[in-house]
């Protein structure tokens, strides 16, 4: 190779990490429902790539924590699974500034509090400090931050991070997020019947959880909207109602992308 293709070559590589686009190819972790797995390209949440959960703001705030809360258990403990990923065997990290997870509802939702390494970081920079570190260990299974807001230069870092192979994942717990360089970005609160209307990832009830899940941003993909119910027995994902996929995104999610 010359080395004018040489330089095409790694500044291609540079401007994709920067963008933050996932290859098709790449490994990733499959949510096992089929409805929302063939929306996402390669069948799946791409591992090493950073992807967003916003707390929906159509609820009571409890709530909607709650729901935003265990869906991002469910992606931790799926990226954990780690099938033929070599993460099958490695724990996953959650940051927080104040430390109030539930061990038994983190499992309801698939997640083993033993494969769990919690760690609190008062401040916000703090928390993007403790995820870029570990991103760049590369012993982890995936990584998960709860921010109130992040900036386009952190989320860069955070994705460039990543393409190592390990999955980052932010909980966004403020107000509507700008431009970052996630792969995917999530709404997700609850819906009506939820079993959990309360609490910070915590069900009590051994039945299932009701969520409106929203894909507001997929790189090589399409906005969709879904409602859910996980079930804390099972620990698998089943539609809620079989009009909840809709194949045309609605205006605000266009506006969202």
């Amino acid at each position: 190779m010359s080395g004018t293709v040489a330089l095409a070559d790694l500044r291609a590589r540079i401007r994709a990490l920067e963008l933050g686009e996932a290859s098709v190819a790449a490994p990733v972790a499959a949510l096992g429902i089929a409805a929302i797995d063939d929306a996402l390209p390669g069948g799946g949440l791409a591992r090493g790539a950073l992807h967003e959960i916003e707390v929906a703001g159509d609820a009571g705030r409890e709530a909607a924590l709650g729901a935003a809360s265990g869906f991002a258990a469910v992606l931790l403990a799926r990226f954990a699974a780690g099938r033929g990923s070599g993460a099958a065997h490695r724990p996953v990290l959650w940051c927080q500034r104040r430390i109030d997870l539930y061990a038994p509802g983190l499992a309801a939702f698939g997640l083993d509090p033993a494969r769990l390494i919690v760690v609190r970081a008062p401040a916000p920079r703090q928390v993007l400090w403790v995820l870029e570190e570990a991103l760049r260990g590369r012993r982890l299974a995936a990584v998960l931050g709860e921010v109130d807001g992040i900036d386009l230069a952190a989320s860069r870092r955070l994705q460039l991070a990543a393409r190592a192979g390990t999955a980052c994942v932010l909980l966004r717990r403020g107000p509507a997020p700008g431009i970052s360089a996630a792969v995917t970005r999530w709404r997700v609160g609850p819906a009506p019947g939820d079993a959990v209307q309360s609490g910070h990832a915590l069900p009590h009830d051994p039945g299932a959880s009701r969520w409106r899940v929203e894909l507001v941003r997929c790189r090589g993909g399409a906005a969709r909207a879904w409602l859910v119910e996980w079930c804390h027995e099972t620990h698998r994902f089943t539609m809620a109602a079989p009009l909840a996929d809709r194949t045309e995104a609605p205006a605000r999610f266009r506006q969202a992308v």
